[in-house]
């Protein structure tokens, strides 16, 4: 959605009241976006993991990017997603592991390598 801001920006006559996220059939101030896209270098591997709360999901991946940025000498980022119930619980894990620095501060919506 932020693209077509851009993309706003760079025609000859750009929309100056618009929005974006929802598409508006009256006044037609929305700003149309295409399918998502990867920002991410290929040589970054993401992983998505769904879990029931309390299951040791979370730990055992908080173990994992420990251990592969450690030992395996690699750069890794994990971001925890719980629900509010926390035990039973639904959880994901949003991991990214890579030998190239890694500057996402978002979770994974698309293009994970492995759910």
């Amino acid at each position: 959605m932020i693209k077509s801001v851009y993309d706003n920006l760079n025609n000859k006559q750009p929309k100056i009241k618009y929005n974006i996220g929802i598409i508006d059939d009256v006044s037609n101030t929305h700003l149309e976006y295409g399918e998502s896209f990867k920002v991410i270098p290929n040589s970054i591997r993401q992983f998505l993991f769904w879990g029931l709360g309390g299951d040791g999901t979370i730990g055992a991946n908080k173990a994992a990017i420990k251990t592969l940025t450690k030992v395996a000498k690699l750069n890794g980022q994990g971001h925890f997603v719980n629900d509010s119930k926390k035990t039973d619980g639904c959880t994901i894990s949003h991991l990214r592991i890579g030998p190239d620095e890694i500057n996402a501060s978002y979770g994974i919506e698309s293009h994970a390598d492995q759910v």
